[in-house]
């Protein structure tokens, strides 16, 4: 009987493939390379992959505040590291109400699923017209070959924290991290980065005439033009117009901050200077015109490439001299500044803290004036420092151990060379 029922379920499978033709099933074929071109996606409900605990590492913030005082920040989060390709990367956003008291996890936009995507370095932006703009960085394997391009989202209701997005818009190829800057003509230029890590990076700068709605290509400073023998690092430059009307941009360089100027609005940069090697040196700073005309650098107020004591600096003199200076924080391991400006007169300076130190691992801003600055201390009793936006260890999330991002990586490579040397 046992027999009989086994020849009847092999003959019940085994029927339909035989009418169908499923025993001539072509050969499995690899799947087609996507386009550098294909879309990204924001993702409006975030899964618990993507929630604090399940993060090892964070860092690299942007911030923005709306016009009507909503707060935005984005940054980008793994369960390696910053640059682990195999692991991926995703960037995620945060939005307050009540002047950054309290923050929602709003938004992911993630590339990890698609052909060992990772998407990164992000950027909010608001537009002279209020509009609301989030920019990201995907690096992906595509049909093109191993690429970087740069994508952005509008906010369609900016005061609201389910705001829904356009659909992204293609921004360049290569890295836009930093803000762009707003000339007096009303023409918007955009720093966008090619070639990063080759110690050779081409800066360049697009330009839009539409309020930011669209960029196209203006000019750029190849890596090995005018430079002499300093190597620019990630270059992550910005610029600012001087009340002449010139441009003055800033670049991240080895061993300074490097700086040169453009007498025709960003179409050619000359005069290549060392600006500082005292600190800021090889890593991200932001640069800011504010609205009474002042210069605003944010950086690392410590000499040979230490990422401590963050700084906000004012120069009164177009960029000449910085001869105030408010320390932020105290503390180790504090990078990648961004700056966002209220119609209030308040900045907002977001950064990372401890991006793989136990116990750190947070996302933090400060809230200032032009007159704190001037003083060195708080005097304005709507200022404040140190605030928290999102710190791992709360969560049962980041590292147990210092660096353990990079022991993770080490021992993933050795075992990835053992299998393929089994093959």
């Amino acid at each position: 009987m046992k027999k009989i029922v086994y020849w009847l379920l092999l003959l019940d499978l085994a029927m339909p493939c035989a009418l169908f033709g499923f025993w001539d099933l072509p050969e499995a074929k690899e799947p087609e390379m996507p386009s550098c071109m294909e879309m990204p996606k924001l993702k409006l409900t975030p899964s618990p992959r993507y929630w604090e605990r399940n993060r090892k590492w964070q860092g690299i913030p942007s911030i923005e505040i709306t016009s009507g005082g909503r707060l935005w920040a984005a940054w980008y989060a793994g369960s390696v590291w910053e640059g682990f390709s195999e692991g991926g990367n995703y960037i995620v956003v945060y939005t307050s109400g009540d002047d950054g008291k309290s923050w929602e996890f709003v938004a992911v936009c993630d590339a990890t699923c698609s052909h060992d995507g990772n998407t990164w370095d992000p950027r909010f932006w608001k537009a002279p017209d209020g509009s609301l703009y989030l920019t990201i960085t995907r690096t992906m394997k595509s049909k093109e070959g191993y690429n970087t391009t740069s994508w952005k989202f509008k906010a369609l209701e900016p005061e609201n924290p389910r705001t829904k997005w356009s659909d992204p818009v293609f921004n360049g190829c290569g890295v836009s991290l930093n803000k762009p800057t707003v000339l007096s003509d009303a023409f918007i230029i955009q720093p966008l980065v090619c070639g990063r890590g080759s110690g050779k990076p081409n800066l360049f700068w697009t330009i839009s005439r539409d309020g930011g709605k669209t960029f196209e290509y203006y000019s750029c400073v190849e890596g090995d033009y005018n430079l002499g023998e300093r190597r620019v690092a990630a270059a992550e430059h910005m610029a600012v117009q001087r009340s002449d009307g010139s441009l003055l941009m800033f670049m991240r360089m080895w061993d300074c901050i490097g700086s040169m100027e453009s007498f025709d609005k960003g179409k050619t940069w000359k005069n290549f200077k060392l600006f500082t090697k005292d600190f800021g040196i090889n890593t991200r700073f932001n640069l800011t015109r504010l609205k009474s005309g002042n210069i605003l650098l944010v950086a690392n107020d410590s000499p040979s490439r230490q990422r401590h004591k963050m700084t906000a600096f004012l120069s009164e003199d177009d960029g000449k001299t910085f001869p105030y200076k408010l320390v932020l924080d105290g503390g180790k391991n504090l990078t990648y500044p961004d700056v966002s400006l209220s119609d209030d007169g308040f900045i907002y300076v977001i950064y990372d803290n401890g991006r793989y130190i136990l116990n750190a691992q947070e996302i933090m801003f400060a809230k200032i004036t032009e007159g704190d600055i001037k003083a060195g201390k708080l005097e304005n009793p709507s200022s404040s420092l140190r605030n928290s936006i999102s710190k791992l260890a709360i969560h049962g999330g980041g590292v147990k151990f210092d660096g353990e991002p990079f022991k993770e990586e080490k021992a993933y490579k050795e075992l990835l060379k053992k299998f393929k040397s089994s093959k």
